[in-house]
């Protein structure tokens, strides 16, 4: 098969050692052409983005999983029936596992998340060396390792499914791309099917290593084919076999995304400004003056054009345009980029050395959050909780919402639940108690909002917050409010307002 054009050709053969630069480095110390030097750095960085977060706590999303992974291994409660989001359980199991071993916390989830992603970066530095070479792999190493770190990426979020799922199709893309053995393609198949264990959108990066290997050969796409739905049929079998519903598993994790009220359910003109300020606020621009020479240059492998088209087309499906979905895009186009940058290094002589530090300053996540963090753990300040009930227009931070929630723990029982209103989850995760209905945190679909209601009226929790900020009554539809402060007025009594709460206790 003819997987290199001309000019990527002309690069491989060319360019076989460091230049002078480089050489200087190395005797300096700092080797730029040691790809793992390059991951270390990368994820010295990654590490202090990631864990010296303002916070320094679960987020909405981490608190979520942490909360059913919890009740799922410390209480015996399946995922869905025990707590319900649109996640799959290979998520939960690993938050249930982290609490497990250290109780609430935020960092073993993302240290290990940082261990997966690394993996992905010293993959994807093995594809370019062999599609171009050892100096290209260098280059789209720094290019993906730094933008992981970014905000406008989800830098801080490396627990969530993507970093598994880009990582498994890191992973099985090397070894359809490298492969000449069935066992090559069948472990590229089970990363892959893992991934998608992880992630449903992995399915489009799956798909452009299918289109890669038809026009390899029938055996090789087979196989990996195979091997890929084999893998994640076993998975399901072991969600099976661990009392999991595949049927709630359809629905959440599918199905429960493309209703209205759903997280997906927006106006078009919302997705057009969300797709605007993705694309072209962001520090996603950097990408496209490389991304346009490598076209302009005639350097496209077909495969990776489509593997772009296809990653592109997954996002604007789902439509959210979180900040984490973009991960999925960041591999290709960093490949994308390290190919054209090592085109013109070679055709023009330009320095390697002073190349890459372009790169760096121009790729270096622009954020100053680790450096206050950091000052805050060396000074001792933090969060701290606020009695009153003025209603106020913002909501608490995070750092407040887990001092609230560990004030809870120490107010009630062990085998007694508290529902917090909204968007509760953070509270909910560091309280360490159950809520009563499996809609702990505020999703309005109408299954979610009938399965509420029946939930709230066959559980009286011991304890209701109710949020008084603005954003409770903008994102929360009146007629949930409605219920719940119906229910509150005729089985609750005010015991005291803190950061923007409401807390009621149940009558004797």
């Amino acid at each position: 098969m003819r997987m290199l054009s001309a000019s990527q050709k002309m690069i491989s053969t060319s360019f076989t050692h460091t230049n002078i630069q480089t050489k200087a480095s190395i005797r300096a110390g700092i080797d730029l052409n040691n790809p793992f030097f390059i991951a270390g750095i990368l994820l010295v960085i990654q590490l202090a983005v990631a864990l010296l977060t303002d916070s320094m706590t679960l987020t909405q999303e981490e608190s979520m999983w942490h909360y059913i992974g919890r009740n799922w291994l410390r209480h015996g409660m399946i995922p869905y029936s025990g707590g319900a989001d649109n996640k799959s359980p290979i998520i939960f199991l690993v938050f249930g596992i982290s609490d497990s071993l250290f109780g609430v916390n935020y960092w073993f989830p993302r240290i290990l998340g940082l261990i997966v992603q690394a993996v992905g970066m010293l993959y994807l530095f093995k594809i370019v060396n062999q599609l171009s070479n050892r100096q290209a792999g260098i280059i789209a190493l720094a290019i993906y390792g730094l933008s992981l770190a970014w905000k406008s990426t989800g830098g801080k979020y490396v627990s969530f499914t993507e970093t598994y799922a880009v990582t498994g199709i890191l992973v099985a893309y090397y070894y359809a791309l490298t492969g000449h053995q069935y066992k090559h393609f069948m472990l590229g198949g089970l990363t892959a099917g893992i991934g998608l264990a992880f992630r449903i959108s992995a399915l489009f990066g799956i798909i452009a290593i299918l289109y890669f290997l038809i026009r390899k050969g029938s055996k090789s796409f087979l196989t990996f084919l195979a091997s890929a739905v084999a893998t994640f049929l076993l998975i399901l079998f072991v969600f099976k076999a661990l009392a999991i519903n595949l049927n709630e598993l359809l629905h959440f994790g599918f199905l429960d995304n493309l209703r209205s009220g759903s997280v997906t359910d927006h106006s078009v003109s919302w997705k057009l400004e969300n797709f605007a300020n993705a694309f072209f606020y962001t520090d996603f621009v950097l990408f496209y003056p490389f991304l346009l020479t490598y076209f302009i240059l005639g350097l496209p492998s077909r495969h990776l054009t489509i593997w772009l088209i296809l990653e592109f087309a997954g996002i604007v499906v789902l439509g959210i345009f979180a900040r984490n979905h973009f991960k999925h895009l960041l591999p290709v186009m960093s490949i994308m980029c390290g190919l054209s940058l090592n085109f013109l290094i070679t055709r023009y002589g330009l320095p390697f050395t002073k190349v890459m530090i372009i790169v760096v300053l121009a790729f270096l996540p622009k954020t100053w959050e680790p450096f206050f963090a950091l000052k805050k753990i060396l000074s001792g300040t933090g969060h701290t909780l606020v009695r009153g009930c003025d209603i106020s227009s913002t909501e608490p931070p995070e750092q407040v919402k887990k001092s609230l929630g560990l004030w809870i723990r120490s107010r009630l029982k062990v085998d007694e639940s508290v529902y917090i209103a909204g968007t509760g989850s953070v509270i909910q995760a560091y309280s360490e108690r159950v809520s009563p209905t499996i809609y702990f945190n505020a999703t309005h679909t109408t299954k979610a909002r009938d399965q509420l209601f029946s939930d709230l009226r066959t559980n009286n929790p011991s304890m209701i917050l109710i949020p008084k900020f603005e954003n409770y009554r903008k994102h929360v539809p009146l007629e949930i409010r409605e219920f719940i402060a119906k229910k509150v007025s005729l089985h609750y009594s005010l015991d005291c307002c803190m950061s923007g709460y409401e807390i009621y206790q149940l009558k004797q």
